[in-house]
């Protein structure tokens, strides 16, 4: 297992997401899995990088707060192929932060297609 190898402090946020995680208490995984992600940036091995982003993304494709986000997400994406992440922002009932979250790791996942335009993305679906 990967988080053998990572750093004491980054091990144990993951193994505590991990244990929400099993326990099916996804409200707790996202929030150890969030400081997971707040701790990548200090990593420098790509390899530990590439693993936490592989579980990263892993759990939220099966989070049903992800899911169910998605689901409309995807439909706006869907009538409005294009449609820059900030003008999605007002077209849905969820705050930017949860946005965000879905449509990283929906690009991760393969689903969503991202391009940088300006200060925000422009959105497509990978199937579309």
């Amino acid at each position: 297992d990967w988080v053998r190898r990572a750093p004491l402090e980054l091990a144990e946020l993951v193994l505590m997401a991990r244990e929400h995680y099993l326990k099916g208490d996804y409200f707790g995984a996202s929030t150890w899995y969030q400081k997971c992600a707040y701790y990548s940036p200090r990593l420098k091995d790509e390899e530990l990088k590439w693993a936490l982003k592989k579980e990263l993304t892993g759990f939220a494709m099966h989070n049903p707060n992800f899911i169910g986000i998605w689901k409309d997400v995807r439909k706006v994406i869907a009538e409005n192929p294009g449609i820059l992440q900030t003008e999605l922002y007002k077209m849905v009932p969820y705050d930017r932060e949860q946005v965000r979250y879905v449509t990283y790791f929906a690009e991760e996942s393969g689903l969503l297609k991202r391009e940088r335009s300006g200060r925000t993305y422009s959105l497509r679906l990978a199937d579309g």
